[in-house]
């Protein structure tokens, strides 16, 4: 077969598998289409390569199971996840599913290819190539079975279930079905089972030795090799990112930091002190944690061209004096995680505690004699958000709209929780919004935009301004609701970390941009007019440089003045913001 062949079936599998990919998406930003396309590019040509490089005149039955079992694996995962959250999700991108299809194609037909000109026709090898392929296409069979069954894909909930369940407590679900169903269920895993193994072993034992050069099975090996490091190796490989098996790590990892986290309780009590229970008043404070919010573009902290409002509710609340805008607020981290874990809980940059020994402002509120409530727009566990769920889980009531709503989950959907609070009880609630987390047009309902995008990367700002003005009508909506209904004595409103809308997504830091966050604390007139030193230090200190692995101790000041003075951190965090990376450097530089 000549290689011009061999190009257009390269193109033929690039072509299939990118068209698959954007049928079984939704709400892809310009970037990601583009990225994936040369992602798909390259898994295409590493797929074909092995079969190229053997330069095959037809393809063997063994190389017919590699290939089916990898198209299976790209058109399990996505379609399945598409049928389940399609009607309430925003954005669905499962790209690592057709990249891992695409290299495992790569990786077995390498090996096969290999196998055969040395050991052609080999027992062993075949039963090998069997029950590795058996284990992939059982994973594909458990995500349909329970497709089938539920109707919905398998979540981290689900898996968790799984991985906690006792013999026992399966036999009790066997049993939950009809007779007639267990036995066709058992005959039909039974019999699929048994016609692979005997398919993919009598394919291997027929199968043909390729008539190949001397050289090309150590060219097949070192291909085999390098794919099983780009599939298989580290946490960001293909394998490790994909749906189903990403589901499974994350509730590994999280079962282990809740052990950690659970462990470390009389640690963060002891570290906590003795903390003077807040009499009861019946009142609510809420601690709101945006995301990705710039206050470059917020029009409250900065002039937008054109006059621009992208905040119309807090630029007016602003006017009042027991409403203070810190202009000069950063982040501690650029991204999501290693910020909220420094400035959610007691841990900061200077002091050194971990994560699970550091007080969180639940384990603070609880000592002050609070309900506390955690809702959020965000993930609810997974390996980039782990002990913010963590956070979360220790709350009185919480609840995560991925998880509870079928509705689209903007964040306004949050307001169906506050109905939740008793007045007559004192009360945080946390709400730990979406914001203007990339991709920015899947942030806000189409109809409230108060600019019209631009196509393009030219939309980018746009729909970024968008977001924030979207973002600043929930502020608006949580603060009318909870003053009419909860007796609100205060509200804080603190963004992650920022970013950079006209500059493409960054793993790494770069610009300082990305730190110049929007943080603000606004009092009721009673709270300001029963805490006036609290009022007037706020406003003292509203040009001040604050970091927000500081925002803990500004929390516990707003709870309980007289129990917590306002952190004043300005001299040292100078120090600590020479230390971050410079633009175009890594955080390691």
């Amino acid at each position: 077969m000549s290689y011009v062949i061999y190009l257009i079936i390269i193109i033929a599998v690039w072509g299939f598998t990118y068209g698959a990919y954007l049928g079984l998406s939704k709400g892809l930003s310009a970037s990601a289409r583009h990225q994936q396309a040369s992602r798909f590019a390259i898994g295409a040509i590493l797929a074909v390569a092995p079969a190229a490089v053997a330069e095959l005149q037809s393809v063997a039955a063994p190389l017919w199971y590699v290939y089916a079992l990898s198209a299976a694996w790209m058109l399990t995962f996505p379609p399945i996840d598409l049928a389940t959250r399609r009607h309430h999700a925003t954005e669905i991108d499962n790209k690592l599913d057709f990249a891992f299809g695409l290299y495992l194609a790569g990786w077995l037909s390498a090996a096969w290819l290999a196998c055969q000109a040395w050991v052609p026709g080999s027992a062993v090898a075949s039963v090998a190539f069997a029950v590795v392929e058996y284990i992939i296409l059982a994973i594909i069979l458990l995500q349909w079975t329970h497709f089938v069954i539920y109707g919905a894909g398998i979540n981290h909930d689900g898996l968790r279930l799984a991985m906690n369940t006792y013999p026992s407590e399966i036999w009790e679900f066997i049993k939950s079905f009809p007779l007639w169903g267990v036995i066709a269920g058992f005959v039909a895993a039974v019999g699929i089972s048994a016609a692979w193994f005997y398919g993919a072993i009598t394919a291997g034992l027929t199968a043909g030795t390729p008539d190949t050069p001397a050289w090309c099975p150590w060219v097949e090996a070192a291909l085999f090799i390098a794919l099983s490091f780009i599939t298989f190796r580290g946490s960001h490989s293909p394998w490790r990112r994909s749906g189903i098996v990403a589901l499974y790590y994350d509730n590994r990892d999280y079962l282990r930091q809740i052990n950690e986290y659970t462990s470390k309780a009389p640690e963060r009590r002891q570290a906590l002190g003795d903390v003077a229970r807040l009499p009861r008043r019946g009142r609510t404070f809420v601690l709101v944690i945006g995301e990705s919010a710039s206050r470059d573009y917020m029009s409250a902290f900065t002039p937008q061209p054109g006059g621009i409002d992208t905040t119309p509710w807090l630029s007016a609340r602003a006017a009042d004096p027991a409403t203070v805008l810190f202009d000069n607020a950063y982040s501690c981290h650029f991204q999501t995680v290693p910020t909220l874990t420094r400035a959610l809980t007691a841990a900061n940059q200077k002091n050194g505690l971990t994560f699970a020994a550091a007080p969180s402002v639940v384990d603070a509120a609880h000592a002050l004699g609070l309900t506390v409530h955690w809702y959020s727009n965000q993930s609810h566990i997974g390996a980039n958000d782990t002990p913010v769920s963590l956070m979360a889980e220790s709350a009185d009531k919480y609840a995560w709209t991925r998880l509870a709503l079928t509705r689209i989950p903007y964040d306004d959907t949050l307001m169906e929780f506050l109905p939740e609070v008793k007045p007559d009880t004192d009360n945080l609630i946390v709400l730990h919004l979406k914001g203007s987390h990339f991709n920015y047009e899947s942030r806000y309902p189409a109809e409230r935009a108060i600019v019209v995008p631009r196509p393009g990367k030219e939309g980018y700002v746009d729909h970024y301004r968008n977001s924030l003005a979207f973002t600043d009508s929930v502020l608006r909506q949580v603060w009318e609701y909870c003053t009419e209904h909860l007796n609100l004595a205060a509200m804080i409103y603190c963004s992650d970390h920022a970013d950079i809308p006209t500059s493409r997504r960054s793993p790494v830091f770069n610009g300082i941009e990305r730190l110049r966050i929007p943080l603000f604390v606004a009092l009721s007139p009673e709270y300001a007019a029963e805490n006036p030193a609290l009022a007037k230090g706020l406003r003292e200190m509203h040009h001040d440089l604050f970091v927000n692995d500081f925002l803990y101790d500004l929390t516990l000041s707003v709870l309980s003045p007289d129990a917590f003075p306002l952190p004043h951190p300005q001299p040292p965090l100078l120090s600590l913001l020479g230390t971050l990376p410079l633009p175009g450097q890594s955080p390691n530089s």
